[in-house]
């Protein structure tokens, strides 16, 4: 019996690792042929309006790819006595499966809507800086799913273990393992002494610069680190005068106030009772119910972050645009950042962290060379949700049905 029982175990694992292969190919490619053809190829089109045209098929492709292969790893409700392999190592099976298809399938997608399609393995090489630059989120998610549900020793060993984690990589961790994995390396001398000469220039601390490999045109400021990260990408976009505008901005966000620092550093600890939350809901519903009480608590908190977040982005804009006497630098410099990483140049949401680019470079005192365009339509998340609930549904269905089939056959 028990070897008929381990037989059945692995049936139950292959068809539950061809169901998180196929059914988002599935899925995805029927929305696809359902959707219509945005019209980007016109080369008179201009490039704001062609990123309002194809931001709901980048969204569709952003939460596709970030969302259904963590649900199908964390949607295994398998008991460990039917399963003839461990469940992490299971869910590890699950994840990876429906890696490789959600990726290959939003690279198809990238094909039908862009007009420069990314090369396939192009995307796959970037995941893992993309990974990186949310390490402390990924952290969290660790840590909560390892967190026993019971309040005891060990449950205050993990908890603190991910706490100074996650402080070591806020203040100096990221960076070492950014340099450790090949994601950062140190930016050449110009662009090093440009950063020191502005740090002088308002006499603070100097910060350390470095590029990191990724795929788009950006910037970051690591606060606690008091380092900067250029993508290669946005080095090679901007004149001198410009990059020296863009580090002006994230120098700014290097010498915020320490109550702004401080909500910066605590604030995304909320990560982890939510992440914690949606296990409970997913893994038993009756048990994780009743913890929705804190999930206005963690939502306030959020709320409270971005618009705290806006209030940087909109001084460290007059950082940047102050600088040179010409403003119009500055602004020239965000609009190549837009256009390069096609960013809308108006969202829909009002409250972003970001103000619109629009708005941005009219604050900078410069007329855009198009008009306001309207923002871009609403429709993706709300087809990227119906992808995801399609999956969720069929995978659990499928999943029950074989928990039963198996219940009937021991």
């Amino acid at each position: 019996m028990e070897s008929f029982g381990t037989a059945n175990g692995w049936v139950a694992v292959l068809i539950l690792l061809g169901a998180a292969v196929f059914l988002p190919l599935l899925t995805m490619g029927i929305t696809a042929f359902c959707l219509p053809r945005t019209t980007v190829e016109n080369s008179d089109v201009h490039w704001a309006e062609r990123a309002r045209r194809l931001y709901p098929f980048k969204v569709v492709r952003i939460i596709s790819l970030s969302v259904l292969r963590v649900l199908y790893a964390a949607a295994n409700f398998y008991p460990d006595t039917m399963l003839p392999i461990h469940k992490w190592m299971f869910g590890s099976l699950i994840f990876l499966a429906s890696f490789g298809s959600t990726n290959w399938i939003i690279w198809w997608l990238g094909r039908r809507y862009q007009l420069v399609p990314e090369p396939f393995w192009e995307r796959l090489r970037n995941i893992p800086a993309r990974i990186f630059l949310y390490a402390p989120i990924f952290l969290f998610a660790i840590t909560a799913a390892i967190l026993p549900d019971e309040w005891n020793w060990q449950c205050a060993a993990v908890l603190c273990a991910g706490l100074v984690a996650y402080f070591w990589l806020r203040f100096d961790g990221l960076v070492r393992v950014g340099r450790w994995l090949g994601f950062l390396r140190p930016a050449d001398l110009k662009l090093s002494e440009m950063a020191r000469e502005l740090a002088h220039h308002w006499q603070r601390p100097e910060p350390t610069v470095w590029l990191f490999s990724l795929d788009n045109a950006n910037a970051f400021a690591l606060i606690f680190a008091r380092a900067i990260l250029v993508t290669e990408k946005a080095y090679t976009l901007f004149s001198p005068e410009e990059m020296q505008a863009v580090l002006a901005h994230e120098l700014a966000h290097l010498y915020e106030d320490k109550v702004t620092r401080l909500i910066r550093l605590v604030t995304p600890l909320l990560y982890l009772p939510l992440i914690k939350l949606l296990y409970e809901v997913m893994g038993n519903p009756e048990r994780g119910l009743p913890l929705f009480v804190w999930y206005p608590v963690i939502m306030i908190g959020f709320v409270f972050l971005n618009r705290r977040r806006r209030r940087m982005e909109i001084r460290a804009d007059v950082f940047g645009s102050w600088l040179h006497e010409d403003k119009s630098i500055y602004a020239r410099a965000l609009a190549k950042l837009y256009r390069a990483n096609e960013t809308p140049a108006v969202m829909s949401r009002k409250r972003l962290a970001h103000p619109h680019l629009y708005d941005r470079l009219r604050v900078a005192g410069i007329t855009p060379d198009f008009p306001r365009p309207d923002p871009p339509a609403r429709w993706g998340s709300m087809v990227a949700g119906l992808i995801v609930v399609m999956n969720m549904v069929a995978f659990l269905a499928i999943e029950y049905f074989l928990l039963d089939a198996l219940d009937r056959g021991s």
